[in-house]
């Protein structure tokens, strides 16, 4: 619907209407419409509706396919009088005749005049005649309408008997008004009388093919450009990707944490990502600091499933005061200003949990800073909207789809690329510790993903029929969009400070899932509290198992610090110990690490269609 008020407006009425067309053998149409108006209100004139947009729907081998076309207009003439003009949408020029500051009532003529371009058919079957001759969108009736097309170039010997008219509402595919037309090899007039507000009449015949001559034509230079440019970011982010991946961390054995790092900021370093199971592992390495006790205590009981155990947390002594600021932060949220708490009552510490989470990520800025984004990323972000606008521009269409649909097409596939560059980038971060399936299954969904996104965008975009191109070359374009983001990970680099650290941890963590039996031993000999003192690191690491069934043969001292309600040996002890607080803490506060405050990183047509006028009205 061309007119944004589908009310009659019973101000004015169209005693008569002469609508004339001389249209060239290229398809230009040159309009004359000759209206008498009758005023029956005041009123400061009319406007009108200037198609510019129109489909047809051609059937190709056995399907249907649906060709764009887009006109251009111009040489708008009013006969002298005040107009004004609106071209800001893709489907039609709004014309509106009078003065805003003058009234007209009574009885007025317009002469209206326009030419009208329009496109090649790009269809090598056959040519059609498909005209609007009058607009389904007036809102007024007319008393008396008459029409005559004049033809530079003879019309088809054919054309009488094949000449179909559409008459009525919008989408009829009748001659509902009834209209008598009459066609000859240089003429198509007809008139009608009393034609009602909103009905239209629309003319279609097809033509042999090559009876418009020299139509103009879609340019498709913008495609080349574009795919140009597409090729050459695409070269450019492959050419730094490749040449300058991440440096990967050369391991050093180790057998203890590096000094003065806590468990909590060795699950930061090794993922570049603050969570609660960071914090969760900061209770047992406190109680291996002697800070805290940690005490097995009955909870919920059960009828039908085996009870509970809860976690009773005594305070020993209170932090030193240069302790970081997140242990300060985590120390509060578990005692407050008492010296006992049960895990199960620590109740709803979001907030304060998101402060200690924030915190212990702050712990990495500055000299200690974990990574960076290099300039590249720039670059890759370009290369997914120009993938995308190269894509576009692959359409022979291009002119006919609405700049908003296409903008928005563009940001859709662009700001999708664009955020699982930035996942991918994100999760590069956990490249250190993560295994060849995970990496591999990483990127099948990455692939899937890109695939799915490309299929869609070109069901939704995309014609074959009526392309510069085969559709395979935009799918290829975003295609290449996509490998970008499978590499856009290398757009991150490791600071300094990662790179040698994370050579003393993943050292530290072959040694806690590889290391044997005699070598444990020696150190338990030496340090009684070994076992322990790792416990928390490992908890990170997530090998709290692993590490508890090394030592399932050897006889370990019980910690000082912890108090259990079985009979279990000291490995599985230690493994309960761990398992426990994580469970336990993800019961009570875990869900502080999901709110969102977290730093946790066929020929055809139908009255209303084809080339011509769309309605209009009063104002």
């Amino acid at each position: 619907m061309m007119a944004e008020d589908r009310e009659v407006d019973y101000g004015y009425t169209i005693k008569a209407w002469k609508h004339e067309a001389f249209i060239q053998k290229d398809n230009v149409w040159r309009v004359k419409d000759h209206m008498k108006v009758v005023f029956n209100e005041s009123r400061h004139g009319i406007y009108f509706y200037i198609r510019t947009a129109f489909f047809l729907n051609n059937n190709i081998n056995g399907g249907s396919a649906r060709y764009n076309y887009s006109m251009v207009v111009d040489s708008i003439d009013v006969g002298g009088e005040e107009y004004s003009l609106d071209e800001s949408t893709d489907d039609y020029v709004l014309v509106k005749i009078g003065d805003e500051d003058e009234y007209v009532s009574g009885d007025h003529e317009y002469n209206i005049s326009y030419v009208l371009r329009v496109p090649d058919d790009r269809y090598d079957v056959s040519d059609y005649l498909y005209a609007t001759v009058l607009g389904t969108d007036w809102t007024s009736s007319v008393e008396h309408f008459q029409f005559a097309l004049t033809f530079e170039k003879p019309l088809p010997e054919y054309l009488p008997q094949t000449l179909r008219v559409f008459s009525g509402p919008y989408g009829s595919i009748g001659n509902d008004l009834h209209i008598d037309v009459k066609a000859d090899r240089k003429n198509i007039t007809g008139s009608t009388v009393d034609v009602p507000p909103f009905n239209g009449i629309t003319l279609f015949s097809e033509m042999e093919n090559g009876y418009w001559e020299d139509a103009f034509t879609v340019s498709s230079v913008w495609m080349y450009v574009f795919i140009a440019l597409t090729a050459f970011f695409f070269v450019i982010v492959m050419l730094c990707f490749v040449r300058n991946r991440r440096r990967k961390p050369l391991m050093v054995i180790e057998y203890n944490a590096p000094d003065g790092i806590s468990s909590a900021e060795v699950g930061v370093i090794i993922d570049d990502s603050a969570d609660v199971s960071d914090l969760a592992s900061l209770i047992v390495w406190f109680a291996s600091k002697g800070y805290l006790k940690i005490r097995e205590v009955p909870g919920k009981k059960h009828i039908f499933k085996k009870d509970e155990i809860d976690i009773e947390l005594t305070k020993v002594k209170g932090l030193p005061k240069d302790a970081p600021k997140y242990q300060k932060k985590f120390w509060k949220v578990l005692f407050g200003d008492g010296d006992t708490v049960l895990l199960s009552e620590l109740g709803d510490c979001h907030y304060e949990i998101n402060e200690a989470i924030n915190a212990l990520k702050k712990e990495f800025t500055g000299k200690r800073a974990l990574t960076r984004t290099s300039w590249k990323a720039v670059f890759a972000i370009l290369a997914f909207f120009i993938c995308g606008i190269a894509a576009i521009n692959c359409c022979n269409c291009v002119d006919v789809i609405h700049t908003g649909i296409a903008i928005y097409a563009i940001l859709a596939w662009g700001a999708l690329a664009f955020c699982a560059s930035i996942m991918r980038m994100w999760r590069s971060n956990y490249d250190m510790i993560t295994s060849f399936w995970q990496k591999a299954l990483e990127y099948a969904a990455y692939i899937v993903l890109g695939v799915l996104t490309t299929g869609v965008f070109a069901l939704f975009l995309y014609n074959e029929y009526d392309m510069f191109v085969p559709v395979e070359v935009p799918a290829g374009i975003m295609a290449a969009g996509w490998v970008i983001v499978l590499f856009s990970g290398h757009a991150v680099h490791d600071t300094k400070y990662r790179l040698e650290t994370m050579s003393l941890l993943l050292g530290f963590r072959e040694f806690i899932e590889k290391s044997e039996l005699p070598m444990l031993k020696s150190q338990v000999d030496e340090n009684p509290s070994f076992f322990y003192d790792i416990l928390p690191y490992a908890m990170v690491f997530g090998l709290t198992d692993k590490w508890a069934k090394k030592f399932s043969t050897l006889d370990i001292k019980e910690p000082d610090w912890y108090e259990g309600t079985g009979t279990l040996t000291s490995s599985m002890l230690a493994a309960h110990i761990g398992n426990a607080v994580a469970s336990q803490i993800g019961r009570s506060i875990a869900v502080s690490s999901h709110d969102t405050t977290s730093s946790s990183s066929g020929g055809g047509g139908f009255s209303g269609g084809g080339v011509g006028g769309g309605g209009g009205g009063s104002w």
